[in-house]
C-alpha cells in the first residue's frame, strides 16, 4: 500500500505511457546499437525517474526530512555560485572586458564539468529555494540567505547562457503573477524598478555578446542540430529511431562532423524527443511535465499559508528548469527532476495532514 500511495504521488501513471514508447522505440534501433540503447533505456530514463521523483517521495515523510533536503540542494546551488564567482578571477574575457562564469576544477576533479550551462541549470533550479529560506528566515539566517540568493542570481546571470536568462525571466514572471494580486502587484513592480534599472548595463552587454561571433557560431550548430533531428524524425515520425541514438545519428551525418568536430547531443528536449521517440513520446513527455506542472499549481491554490509560499517556489523551480531544458541537454538530469521530486513530496506531506 505505501508502494502504491508513493507511485500515485509520484504520477507513475503518466509517466508509464511515456516509458512504454520508449521501449517501442527499441525496435527502430540497429541491432550493433541495440544493447547501448536498452542501457539508455534503464540509465537515465528509467533511472531519473526512480531516482529523483520516486525516492524523495517515498523517503520524505516528515517536514523536518523536507526542511533538511531543501537545506542540502540549496547548499550545492551556493557551492555552484561561490565556484561561478572563483571562475571570474581566472582565465580570459570571451568577449571585451568581462570574464564568464563557468564552472571549475579542483586537483583535476570538475564535479559540475566545464560547460557554463552545467553551472547555469543548477543555480536556476536552486534560487527560488534560496529565495523561499530568506523569506522564512529570521536574525543572521536570514540575511545569510538574502546574500546567498543574491550571489546564486548574480552568478546565474553573468554565466552568460541565454537560456539562464529566460528561466529566471519565467521565474520572476510566476513570482509576481501569482504572489500578489490588485494594488499589490503596482506597489511591487515599483520595488523591482531599482533592482531592473542595475541590470540594465549587465543586459546591454548580454545583448553585444548575444551578436557576438563566439554566439553566432553557437547558433548555427543549434540550428544544425535542429536540423538533423528534423531530418531523421520524418524517416520514423511516430516511434522516432530509438532512445539514446541521437548522438550516433550526428555521428552518422558527416558534415556535421566535418564542420563541429565531435558529434554533440540534441541541445533541447523537444529536438531530442523528436529524433529518439517521436510524436508518440514527444505527446506523452509533456503530458507527464503537465500532470506535475498542473499537481503543483493544485497544490499551491489547496495550500495553507505555511505551505503556499514553498510551493510557489518549487513551482518557479520546476518551472524555470523545463524552460532552460527546451535549449539545453540536461533532460534526464537531477537538475531538473530533483525539484519536482521534491515538490510532489511536499504535496503528499500536505495531503497527508488534511
Amino acid at each position: 500500500d505505501s508502494i502504491r500511495t508513493t507511485l500515485r504521488h509520484a504520477g507513475f501513471l503518466f509517466f508509464l505511457p511515456f516509458l512504454i514508447i520508449s521501449a517501442l522505440s527499441l525496435f527502430q534501433v540497429a541491432s550493433d546499437q541495440f544493447n547501448t540503447s536498452f542501457k539508455y533505456l534503464l540509465r537515465p530514463i528509467l533511472f531519473f525517474y526512480l531516482m529523483w521523483v520516486v525516492l524523495p517521495v517515498w523517503l520524505i515523510d516528515s517536514e523536518k526530512i523536507l526542511h533538511k533536503t531543501i537545506k542540502i540542494f540549496f547548499l550545492t546551488g551556493l557551492l555552484s555560485a561561490i565556484m561561478g564567482l572563483i571562475s571570474l578571477f581566472l582565465g580570459q574575457s570571451i568577449f571585451g572586458f568581462w570574464q564568464r562564469a563557468t564552472p571549475i576544477s579542483f586537483w583535476g576533479l570538475a564535479p559540475l564539468g566545464f560547460n557554463h550551462n552545467l553551472l547555469a541549470e543548477v543555480l536556476v533550479a536552486v534560487l527560488p529555494l534560496a529565495f523561499y529560506l530568506f523569506i522564512r528566515g529570521s536574525g543572521q539566517a536570514k540575511k545569510f540567505y538574502f546574500f546567498s540568493s543574491l550571489l546564486i542570481a548574480t552568478i546565474a546571470l553573468l554565466t552568460f547562457a541565454r537560456a539562464a536568462w529566460l528561466a529566471l525571466a519565467t521565474q520572476l514572471l510566476i513570482y509576481f503573477l501569482l504572489s500578489h494580486s490588485g494594488k499589490e502587484k503596482l506597489h511591487h513592480l515599483r520595488q523591482w524598478a531599482l533592482p531592473a534599472l542595475l541590470i540594465v548595463p549587465l543586459a546591454v552587454y548580454m545583448f553585444l555578446f548575444s551578436i557576438s561571433p563566439i554566439v553566432q557560431s553557437s547558433n548555427s550548430t543549434r540550428l544544425d542540430l535542429t536540423g538533423i533531428a528534423w531530418t531523421y524524425f520524418k524517416l520514423h515520425p511516430w516511434l522516432g529511431n530509438g532512445v539514446g541514438t541521437f548522438v550516433p545519428l550526428v555521428e552518422s551525418t558527416r558534415l556535421f562532423t566535418v564542420e563541429y568536430g565531435d558529434p554533440l547531443d540534441a541541445h533541447g528536449v523537444i529536438q531530442k524527443l523528436m529524433a529518439e521517440q517521436g510524436l508518440l513520446g514527444l505527446i506523452a513527455f509533456f503530458v507527464f511535465v503537465g500532470w506535475i506542472l498542473g499537481r503543483i499549481w493544485r497544490g499551491h491554490h489547496a495550500a495553507d499559508s505555511e505551505h503556499k509560499l514553498l510551493l510557489l517556489c518549487l513551482f518557479m523551480s520546476v518551472s524555470g528548469s523545463l524552460v532552460y531544458q527546451l535549449f539545453n541537454t540536461s533532460y534526464y538530469n537531477a537538475h531538473l527532476w530533483l525539484p519536482v521530486g521534491l515538490a510532489l513530496a511536499t504535496i503528499k506531506l500536505y495531503d497527508s495532514k488534511n
